[in-house]
């Protein structure tokens, strides 16, 4: 973290949230039923915990939590700020969010698969679709993942921002590009709206999800009125 220009751009980014505010950062968790106990993918907590650490540069405190824990809050406590790790494909309470955000505003950006390829779609109509990591047919594949801004479906004054994957290693890839220099600049670049939106984009050869080897190349700006 580079002292005061990024300081800048990352309260530009996490606008409105405020010195001493504490955020929940909600990550997937998975129930090992056989012994007991709960359990979170790498990529999730990799990406958590390098938000915290963004956070903290501007005074910012936060919370990593499961989304089993979220969904069994009352509804009252997830009107606040809140950051999403993960697309609604794992993460049941970003699933919660988005199909509230469509009630409340329609579709803009979603989730969704097609020709059995998990895909985002935008709200001015791209389509960005990833490629099977298990699959032993491509030699290179691609991925893709969505960082954005937007205004909370359930109470206005607040925020939803969300760092997703279509799969997991799209989500760590989320991780690596907050890692570079001047991320968080050139996300809010040339953004003045209330929603900030960015598709970022990966290519990798070999999928190994103990030990994530991507390309990044380059992201994507959606408008927020396509």
């Amino acid at each position: 973290m580079e002292a005061t220009s990024d300081v800048i751009h990352l309260k530009r980014f996490f606008k409105p949230i405020e010195k001493d505010e504490e955020v929940p950062i909600v990550i997937t968790s998975r129930l090992h039923e056989k012994e007991g106990y709960a359990f979170y993918p790498a990529c999730d907590v990799y990406v958590a915990q390098k938000i915290a650490k963004d956070l903290s540069f501007i005074g910012v405190k936060s919370k990593i939590i499961s989304d089993e824990y979220m969904l069994n809050m009352e509804p009252d406590a997830w009107e606040k700020n809140l950051i999403l790790v993960c697309a609604p494909f794992g993460n049941k309470f970003s699933k919660m969010i988005f199909k509230k955000r469509s009630e409340v505003f329609g579709k803009t950006e979603y989730f969704c698969t097609k020709n059995g390829k998990r895909t985002i779609v935008t709200r001015d109509k791209q389509i960005f679709c990833s490629d099977n990591p298990l699959s032993s047919k491509l030699k290179k594949k691609e991925d893709h993942a969505l960082i954005a801004r937007y205004i909370h479906p359930l109470n206005p004054k607040y925020k939803i921002f969300v760092f997703a994957g279509t799969q997991a290693i799209g989500t760590y890839a989320v991780g690596e590009y907050l890692s570079k220099t001047n991320s968080y600049r050139e996300i809010c670049e040339d953004t003045i709206g209330n929603e900030l939106i960015v598709v970022i984009h990966l290519c990798y050869d070999k999928h190994n999800p103990f030990d994530y080897k991507l390309k990044l190349k380059g992201f994507t700006r959606i408008k927020e009125k396509p």
